[in-house]
């Protein structure tokens, strides 16, 4: 038998950024397909949500076909007699199984609750997140109920097509939280927010930033402020300049993935030059403060640089583009995008770091630090050198995003 409006799942869809751990307590197959930068949860039903799949109530009718008695189908599935804009057919009661008779009593029951606003981000004393859910087949019963396990948001309302989500973090620590859309005989999808607490202001600079004199290959950066016990998140960038006063100074090195980046090695194309680097104080709470800075005293020499080796750390590469063609440095030409590896590959279930860039899908470890590079049309990264070469090693990480590959066509294997 090939179903004419097509095979029908039910399913629970999240993007990556959703925490997948949420899995429904009654048990039963669960198994995880991705697609893109998609997951798609799928669960077994109850003997009762099984029941909207017979074949009769999948097959007699287009999931947006309205029995005649409900009249025209809106744009967005929802009858809205005479302003409706799209005129959806009746139910055609196409029946090539011979199921009317056996599921004359569940014709009409909802199969699939589709949600929109899938995965979000709030912050607690700020604007909440709007979801929104419609039931299909449109001729079931539309109502949606909406709940939450957590303490750490509330709902506008419980009943209706959509619902405000709104933080109650009184935590210092984000959170997923799952929403949960349910139709009336227990379909639902699930959607997710990032729930934050509520910020406070930046920490206070209590001892300003020094750049201290190179040690084992290295610059470092001393610095104090008011982080009132809460770990460091401060954005630390490093700059090349021609001079003691800052003049054409060149961004080489910045923060990622709340971890200061204090500490800067040294590549023969920093040798004389002199070292800016600003910091904007963080904490897990707050935003970045304003910005403060400090230059080295000297410029950097030949006898502080302790390698020949050149690895970019994309944890703290810098992307932007640059055709400066300086030698020793990095020229960056064309859009380039530093990502994190997928932690969700891993099985762990945890966000990923570095929310609104798609990452990487392959495991951090994996990935030098944590972290790649993705090229987003011709793009080119070349290393200027401007002395005399002889052999040399080149060792190249690649990580293939496409792993693997679904077709999928009518009828069943066995036609």
């Amino acid at each position: 038998m090939v179903p004419r409006h097509g095979q029908a799942t039910r399913q629970s869809a999240f993007t990556h950024l959703s925490q997948p751990g949420h899995q429904r307590k009654t048990g039963g197959d669960l198994r995880r397909q991705r697609r893109s930068a998609r997951i798609y949860l799928f669960v077994r039903a109850s003997e009762k949500e099984s029941t909207s799949f017979n074949p009769w109530n999948l097959l007699r009718a287009a999931p947006r076909a309205l029995n005649r008695a409900q009249g025209p189908l809106g744009a967005f599935g929802e009858t809205n007699g005479a302003s409706a804009q799209v005129n959806a057919p009746a139910p055609d009661d196409w029946d090539p199984a011979d199921a009317k008779d056996k599921y004359k009593t569940a014709s009409d029951l909802p199969f699939q609750v589709a949600l929109t606003g899938a995965s979000q981000f709030i912050r607690t004393g700020s604007a909440g997140a709007n979801f929104g859910a419609r039931v299909a087949p449109a001729r079931a019963d539309q109502a949606v109920t909406w709940s939450t396990d957590s303490d750490l948001v509330s709902l506008s309302q419980k009943i209706g097509p959509s619902v405000v989500v709104t933080g109650q973090n009184k935590t210092e620590q984000a959170e997923w939280v799952a929403i949960k859309a349910a139709a009336a005989n227990g379909i639902y999808a699930l959607g997710y927010v990032h729930v934050e607490p509520k910020y406070i202001d930046p920490p206070k600079v209590l001892t300003p930033p020094t750049v201290n004199q190179p040690i084992d290959g290295k610059a470092t950066v001393d610095y104090k402020i008011d982080l009132g016990g809460r770990p460091d998140q401060s954005l630390v960038s490093w700059f090349l300049c021609d001079d003691v006063a800052g003049k054409n100074a060149l961004k080489v090195a910045v923060s990622r993935g709340n971890q200061p980046l204090t500490a800067l090695p040294l590549t023969p194309g920093y040798v004389g030059k002199f070292l800016k680097v600003t910091v904007q104080p963080k904490h897990r709470i707050s935003e970045s403060g304003p910005i403060v800075q400090a230059f080295s005293t000297k410029p950097i020499s030949a006898s502080d640089v302790t390698t020949t080796s050149f690895s970019p750390n994309f944890r703290n590469f810098v992307a932007d583009e640059n055709e400066s063609n300086a030698s020793g440095l990095w020229t960056v030409l064309g859009n380039w995008r530093v990502v994190p590896g997928d932690i969700a590959t891993e099985g762990t279930g945890a966000p990923t770091t570095g929310f609104l860039d798609n990452p990487l899908l392959v495991p951090v470890e994996k990935l030098v630090n944590g972290y790649g590079i993705r090229p987003n049309g011709p793009s080119s990264l070349l290393l200027e050198q401007d002395v005399d070469c002889g052999d040399m090693q080149i060792d190249l990480t690649l990580a293939p995003e496409k792993q693997g590959t679904v077709f999928s066509v009518p009828g069943s294997p066995d036609e």
